[in-house]
């Protein structure tokens, strides 16, 4: 039999008492049901119905009283209030009589109904009764004294019969409490052999339960204890023919017995695979050192051609800022010439309009000053197509300097892929690679901090772009009004030979020219503020190629660390 059966046997007989000890209580419960129930109705009718009969009699009582009292008071004294009064009280007499019947008959008190009924009876004569003996008392004394007899003998009866009705309800009262007494005594002897018999179930329950769990201690225990006995012998590897438990046994310790010997013939197996488990732990170390070496060698490859080419990259960054720097100076200084060109441009274009307003007197002087004007056009035609030239070339600079940058961003980004395969092999290495994991970020932060300064180059080379195309535009249009004021001073040089018939054009295009002069003028500042912006942005290049260049500086100083750390731990 196995433990489990005889487990389930020793609850069953604990439950099997239970049962039988609760069937037992739950019948005489539901024996003491209707006693109970009946308890209940008697004591609800005497509180609902017996005491306010009670107190209803003692009512009408006092009413037929009060009745007699009036009426005997105004046949002496002739007061009408009496009188009224009398009526009232025999009026509520009536009332009252008539609850306390209700409440009799609630009770099933046939005898008190009977007597309420022959009073309720009486009453209407007793009033009349005792009206008239008011009303002729007063006049017929005799009369009066008759009728006074016979009124207070009635009344007095009608009183007698009330205390009698009263004295019978508080013996009926009296009789039905003494019946819930004895019915509660009932109750409560039934109770204490219900509390008698739970006692006695429940010690049979406890002496049932105490007995099987004896037996299951001693048994159980006995066998535990071989168990642990068993436990002990094959973690220290014993023959398993010295072991206590028999897998041959029924119960569930035979089973126990057979998975011990299952064990002892595991840890044999385990024994054998943990040598193998070494060897290959063994072999896999040394490869794993061999592939951190391999690896550091690559990645001291592959990091140094990194970090060449961002330094290039710098260097050819800074030469490309210095000269786009000395680009921008010479525009300014282009600039400048143009501009004082255009204001002698201008100031000569005010003489031809004073020399038209007096034609006659300085033919010779207009014509030199035309012919002068001419000439200064000339040469700021030639001044706006150099510097446009050399706009073009700043051009062409900041574009290759974008493509210097981008090659940076390609660089930073491969420099962060490393460093990422870098922290990867360290978390794989384990302890060894802990610092590898560290100098990996530290390479990792210098190629996020290396993006990010090519992303502030690019922001910078963006704007000298977008100066270079303003000062590009503003050269062009330069070299426009020039033209015109060319073509202007060509139709001057006309308008002095034909000086009779041409004053007037010669006046209107006097006011031409300065129009044009002063246009010059105000695109020559324009050109001269995208020069100084030029120049802005070069040096801003200049100042972010060097932090690039010195954070190329620490990256390489980092992988070395890095490097000779991975060396020294391998070595190790």
């Amino acid at each position: 039999m196995t433990v489990k059966l005889k487990v389930l046997l020793i609850m069953a007989a604990i439950l099997l008492a239970s049962i039988a000890s609760s069937s037992f209580v739950v019948s005489r419960l539901i024996a003491q049901k209707p006693v109970l129930l009946a308890m209940e109705q008697d004591v609800a009718k005497v509180s609902n119905f017996g005491v306010p009969l009670l107190d209803s009699i003692r009512e009408a009582k006092s009413d037929v009283q009060s009745m007699r009292n009036g009426f005997l008071n105004a046949a002496l004294t002739g007061e009408s209030e009496s009188y009224e009064r009398a009526q009232e009280f025999g009026a509520k007499f009536e009332q009252t009589a008539e609850a306390a019947l209700n409440f009799s008959n609630e009770l099933g008190l046939t005898e008190i109904s009977k007597g309420l009924e022959e009073l309720m009876g009486e009453l209407p004569h007793m009033i009349p009764l005792g009206q008239e003996m008011a009303e002729t008392f007063r006049g017929n004394k005799v009369r009066g004294g008759e009728l006074l007899e016979q009124f207070s003998q009635g009344s007095e009866g009608i009183i007698l019969k009330l205390d009698e009705l009263a004295s019978q309800i508080q013996v009926e009262t009296f009789d039905r409490m003494s019946d819930l007494a004895n019915s509660s005594d009932d109750v409560k002897k039934m109770g204490d052999q219900l509390i008698l018999t739970m006692l006695v179930a429940g010690g049979i329950a406890l002496l049932i339960a105490g007995s099987g769990g004896a037996y299951l201690y001693l048994m159980i225990g006995r066998l535990l204890h071989y168990v642990e006995q068993d436990i002990d012998g094959v973690m220290a590897k014993a023959p398993a023919d010295s072991l206590h438990l028999k897998p041959e046994r029924k119960d569930e310790f035979g089973k126990i017995a057979h998975a011990l010997r299952i064990f002892l013939d595991k840890l044999s197996e385990m024994d054998r695979l943990q040598i193998e488990q070494r060897e290959v732990e063994r072999r896999t170390e040394e490869k794993r050192l061999k592939d951190m070496l391999t690896m550091a060698d690559k990645l001291e490859r592959d990091v140094g051609k990194v970090i060449g080419s961002v330094a290039s990259a710098a260097s050819e960054m800074q030469s490309t800022a210095e000269n786009m720097s000395s680009v921008a100076k010479d525009t300014t200084h282009r600039a400048n010439d143009v501009a004082q060109s255009s204001e002698r441009a201008s100031a000569n274009v005010q003489a031809v309009a004073s020399a038209a307003e007096e034609l006659s007197a300085s033919i010779n002087a207009i014509g030199h000053q035309v012919e002068q004007s001419s000439q200064i056009s000339q040469n700021a035609v030639q001044e706006a197509e150099r510097a446009d030239t050399l706009i073009q070339g700043l051009a062409e600079a900041a574009n290759r300097i974008g493509e210097v940058v981008s090659l940076i961003n390609d660089i930073a980004s491969q420099t962060n892929l490393l460093a990422l395969n870098a922290t990867i092999e360290a978390a794989r290495a384990g302890e060894a690679g802990k610092g590898f994991a560290v100098v990996a970020n530290e390479v990792k932060n210098l190629a996020n901090q290396t993006a990010k300064a090519t992303e502030d180059i690019t922001q910078q080379i963006s704007s000298v772009q977008s100066a270079t195309n303003d000062t590009v535009d503003a050269i062009r249009s330069i070299a426009k009004t020039i033209t015109q004021i060319n073509d202007i001073a060509a139709s001057i040089t006309n308008s002095v030979e034909q000086q009779g018939a041409a004053t007037g054009e010669i006046a209107h295009n006097a006011q031409l020219a300065a129009m044009g002069a002063r246009d010059v003028s105000e695109h020559i500042v324009e050109v001269s503020q995208g020069a100084e912006s030029t120049g802005t942005s070069s040096e801003s290049v200049l100042s972010a190629s060097s932090e690039l260049a010195k954070n190329a500086e620490r990256l390489r100083s980092q992988v070395d660390d890095f490097l000779l750390h991975i060396r020294k731990g391998s070595a190790a």
